[in-house]
């Protein structure tokens, strides 16, 4: 609390009446590093670190549909501690774009020491796309690499792009490539390298915000064992010559 007030000096003596202002005290955490993760149809995890321990933490939600809080029915636990919830039902169904554009709402209460706290998150389903990696097929057809895969199975196949990347037993650095709305893709193939192969999908901003992790590294054909020929003929002949130079000196001296 602190009050102010004006006084002029231009020796009038006149002042103003004092305004009284209150600081507000620093809002209390009970957690922090909220997130959620919309990773499949009607069904998203919603997590946090809790900053004390809090026993009778509590989390409810409402969205537009239900505008009532109903609590959470099915909470995630790290070594016996609330540190998530499964969100699940038609509210979260993918078929519908527009369901996934209004923010969901959520109150987590608990006690600390004789304070009954609260803290308010909202977070927006389609701008926290996550599904599982996608998995990767490779087969080659003469000198072609074929690369295939499934779309993350949410949502409308326009509303992803994908990234890809490779090297082969020869670099190790990966090369990159993309495309859009289509799930398959084509390398030039050289029997003499193993290539691995990784791929990634993209939410695009048509639709929202998200991504899946990079696949499990791929891996296809075998490198061939280095040709050793050229190498040993480089070395043969200064060899071979030496030699014949030291029996031609040993035959003058005798």
């Amino acid at each position: 609390m602190y009050s102010v007030k004006a006084k002029c000096t231009n020796g009038s003596h006149m002042e103003s009446k004092s305004v009284t202002q209150g600081i507000p005290a620093p809002k209390e955490e009970l957690i922090r590093n909220f997130d959620c993760i919309y990773y499949a149809s009607e069904a998203m995890n919603c997590t946090w670190k809790t900053m004390n321990e809090t026993e009778d933490l509590q989390l409810s939600y409402w969205y537009e549909d239900q505008p009532a809080p109903e609590p959470c029915k099915l909470y995630l636990f790290e070594q016996g501690v609330k540190m998530g919830c499964h969100l699940s039902g038609k509210f979260l169904n993918h078929s519908n774009l527009s369901n996934l554009s209004s923010a969901v709402h959520f109150d987590l209460s608990g006690t600390q020491g004789t304070s009954t706290l609260n803290n308010y998150f909202q977070r927006m389903p389609r701008d926290n796309v996550r599904p599982p990696p996608l998995q990767l097929d490779i087969f080659h057809e003469n000198n072609s690499l074929y690369l295939k895969w499934k779309d993350p199975g949410l949502f409308n196949a326009n509303c992803w792009d994908y990234l890809y990347r490779f090297k082969t037993s020869e670099s190790r650095d990966w090369k990159m490539g993309n495309v859009s709305r289509t799930t398959n893709d084509t390398l030039v193939y050289d029997v003499q390298y193993q290539y691995v192969v990784q791929v990634k999908a993209n939410f695009t901003n048509r639709c929202g915000f998200g991504a899946t992790d990079w696949s499990l590294e791929k891996r296809y054909g075998q490198p061939k064992p280095p040709n050793w020929s050229p190498h040993v003929v480089v070395i043969t002949i200064p060899v071979l010559f030496t030699i014949a130079v030291i029996i031609c000196l040993i035959f003058i001296k005798k």
